[in-house]
């Protein structure tokens, strides 16, 4: 069944308003919900649907074991929508994802170290507490603040051998965000460390490494050989539930990751290249606990700037609009209208910054239509190249 999510927008999911509808993917709604404490993303998912009880389990293994390299999950919950029974999941909205960046360039080393970092502390995580990820790719990979972490859809009980799959991915992942598709499991064309770490993880001569090993072969304090790593200590699910303790989580970096601009986690990427300057990623090397960063060298975080200020949309008629991306930050979707309008010339892209409280700006195809003519800019949008999860709305200055 195919559901109208749009209509939505304004209801109540538990405590949290559904302001803003930003898109779907694998039948989960997302949507933005501003309150006091900030902006939130919603996560919703029909209950009876195919992938729902999975998704559900995902969400509430995140919620009960909140990793530090795991997308924060506040709140889950049931709530009836317009007649319709659907889960809920609240989390914090991350600044960038990372398949984002790399659809423009490859990242840096020090960007890579960040992302290495990130992704094998939260698998050592939920590895040490009998769970896998199951998807380590660059669309599960987000930064939040300082950041890098796992999005939190696909964690399940690790099967037989299961961290072993995770760890591949990670390979397979850190040789595409360094060397692009064109390299897929060359390890070779990485600098070093990670030509190490790439072939680790791949298992290239014996097993894949622990993400233990590769945490410390980032932090330049590994010792032990790949072929004889010990396998990460296990434990089922249940038990961490019941063991009145929490395995601490190995701290090998200070991961910085920052000047990245806004971006919503719905938003696919247009394959236009773009100049570097507009995805200004930085992070200093990975040092270990006892070195001290000094203050001059930390560069303040997305998540800490003030989002930039709603610009005044002159042009912009009350009525029907097609949405092609939404962002928490202005620029950010400028960026992508930009991007988008290169990539095909059929493609007529403007951004409008809502005037709520929200300060939201999308990506826009059209606006000031009919419904009827919406569709049907929505139709030859899609042909032209416009994302898939692009969609029609009733837009206009509140």
């Amino acid at each position: 069944m195919t559901q109208n999510w749009i209509e939505f927008e304004g209801r109540m999911a538990g405590d949290w308003r559904l302001d803003s509808y930003l898109g779907n993917r694998d039948g989960v709604a997302v949507f933005q919900s501003s309150g006091e404490s900030g902006d939130s993303m919603v996560k919703i998912l029909r209950l009876g649907d195919e992938n729902a009880a999975a998704v559900r389990n995902s969400w509430t293994y995140a919620s009960k074991s909140p990793g530090d390299h795991l997308l924060r999950v506040y709140a889950t919950g049931e709530a009836e929508l317009n007649g319709t029974l659907v889960f809920f999941a609240v989390m914090e909205v991350p600044d960038i994802c990372v398949d984002e960046i790399v659809i423009d360039r490859a990242v840096s080393d020090d960007e890579a170290r960040s992302l290495v970092a990130g992704a094998a502390g939260a698998l050592e995580y939920l590895h040490q507490r009998g769970l896998q990820h199951g998807s380590i790719t660059p669309a599960h990979l987000h930064v939040v603040g300082n950041v890098v972490k796992l999005g939190v859809d696909t964690i399940a009980p690790a099967v037989e051998d299961g961290w072993q799959s995770d760890m591949r991915q990670l390979g397979t992942t850190l040789i595409r965000v360094m060397a692009g598709e064109e390299n897929a499991g060359n390890a070779s064309v990485l600098p070093r460390p990670f030509q190490a770490i790439a072939k680790g993880c791949l298992g290239t001569g014996g097993r894949p490494w622990t993400a233990h090993r590769v945490l410390q072969t980032l932090s330049g304090s590994a010792m032990a050989d790949p072929d004889t790593s010990p396998s990460p200590a296990m434990m089922s699910p249940a038990a961490a539930g019941h063991s009145g303790m929490r395995l601490p989580l190995v701290v090998t970096a200070a991961v910085l990751l920052a000047g990245i601009g806004g971006y919503w986690w719905m938003s696919t990427p247009a394959g236009q290249k773009a100049p570097a300057a507009s995805l200004p990623v930085a992070a200093p090397p990975i040092t270990t606990a006892t070195t001290t960063t000094p203050p001059s060298q930390v560069v303040e975080s997305t998540r800490a700037r003030t989002v930039s200020p709603a610009a005044k949309n002159p042009a912009m008629k009350p009525g029907w609009a097609v949405i092609a991306a939404a962002y928490v930050n202005r620029e950010a979707a400028e960026g992508r209208a930009a991007r988008m309008a290169r990539s095909s010339r059929a493609l007529q892209t403007q951004v409008f910054t809502s005037s709520s409280g929200s300060k939201m700006s999308y990506v826009l195809l059209g606006s000031g239509l009919t419904r009827d003519e919406a569709e049907k800019v929505l139709r030859t949008a899609r042909r032209a190249g416009a994302p898939r999860d692009s969609y029609v709305t009733k837009l206009g200055e509140k």
